[in-house]
């Protein structure tokens, strides 16, 4: 989780979120460009406002499928290698027949 706000607060704050690409300097403006988060941001804007906006809608879905491809095997490998929560190797118990517990009547 703390990795995710490492890798999101500069995208952020990298993109059109906050600032109009066209003040920024050049290096930044070009990080603006390519930045998923910019993408995402200039889509919202354009459907909220009723201006189609196919190109952003491509690139966003796009760059959710690459980080998707990229980041679910990797998760995946790391939870098996690590296993499941609580060790993982536990397994529930199989019972075919309720055992009454002293005390109370079978009845119930």
């Amino acid at each position: 989780m703390n990795l995710g706000f490492v890798i999101l607060f500069p995208l952020t704050f990298t993109s059109n979120v906050f600032v109009e690409p066209a003040t920024m300097p050049d290096w930044l403006r070009t990080a603006a460009t390519v930045n998923p988060v910019t993408h995402l941001t200039t889509a919202v804007r354009a459907l909220m406002g009723g201006v189609p906006a196919g190109h952003e809608i491509v690139c966003v879905l796009l760059a959710s499928a690459v980080i998707i491809g990229l980041f679910a095997p990797v998760t995946a490998w790391l939870y098996h290698r690590r296993g499941a929560p609580g060790g993982g190797t536990e397994r529930a118990p199989t019972t075919t027949s309720r055992t009454p517990i002293p005390g109370t009547s079978a009845d119930s």
